[in-house]
């Protein structure tokens, strides 16, 4: 995997999000909007799970009973922050995304090209902010406020 596909998916993520509302898992649904940004934020920053529970166990019970759009945009946003780490492998990746996206009341599936950018990276997990600042980042962007 190229630096370039990663760079092409990670702006495919973005473009269909930010710049359309949109969704680069399936296009044309509306996933990235402010209402959507807003519960997700409601569920995961204004509701942090503490504790000793894994990350997907904290963030399964933050997601329980959320919306196809919520469960998708969080997965969308976990999406983009795996694309960068070397050091976590594409089987991990996919096995973390598909248990986020088990959580929404529908089938939603990463598109073959964005699938296969999940086996590359480009940086060391140790320098990689954690996915709750991503979140929070993203919650206070001007677009979504």
């Amino acid at each position: 995997m190229t630096d370039e596909a990663l760079y092409l998916a990670a702006r495919q993520v973005l473009d269909s999000g930010l710049g359309e509302d949109g969704s680069a898992f399936t296009p044309g649904r509306p996933v990235w909007t402010a209402s959507v940004v807003a519960d997700l934020t409601a569920r995961f920053v204004d509701a942090p799970l503490l504790g000793s529970d894994s990350f997907i166990v904290k963030l399964s019970g933050q997601l329980a009973g959320a919306p196809l759009e919520t469960v998708q945009l969080a997965a969308e946003l976990l999406y983009f922050h795996l694309l960068a780490p070397v050091d976590i492998g594409g089987p991990a990746k996919r096995s973390l995304l598909e248990r986020v996206l088990g959580l929404a009341p529908e089938p939603v599936e990463i598109p073959g090209e964005l699938d296969k950018a999940l086996d590359g990276g480009f940086v060391s997990v140790q320098v990689i902010p954690q996915f709750s600042d991503l979140a929070f980042k993203l919650s206070s962007t001007p677009a979504f406020t």
